[in-house]
């Protein structure tokens, strides 16, 4: 499906809004294709900015129930947050789960 830049950014509009006001700690774009993931990055970022929010580009989703990495493999989605602790919850969660599924220990 083709990506519409008028509708994304208006998807991280709404989120970013959500993530400044600490309604949710976290928010994840659309999954993006990656050409398009590229060429939309820049006005991303300024988007989230306006809100005061930071963009984290993510290239390999965290596989659960709610997002099978199988897929989204290949897709890059943008993840928004307004404090680097809420970032790095997010990336210690993903470590943990691919330990996990390696079949090592925590």
């Amino acid at each position: 499906m083709p990506h519409n830049i008028d509708f994304e950014t208006g998807v991280l509009t709404a989120f970013a809004e959500c993530v400044q006001r600490e309604a949710k700690p976290l928010a994840f774009s659309s999954p993006l294709a990656p050409d398009f993931a590229k060429h939309f990055l820049e006005k991303a970022k300024n988007t989230v900015e306006a809100f005061d929010v930071s963009l984290y580009v993510e290239e390999s989703i965290v596989d659960t129930d709610f997002s099978k990495r199988e897929d989204l493999q290949g897709l890059t989605v943008f993840i928004l947050y307004k404090y680097d602790d809420d970032l790095k919850a997010y990336l210690d969660f993903k470590a943990q789960v691919e330990q996990v599924g390696t079949g090592k220990s925590l």
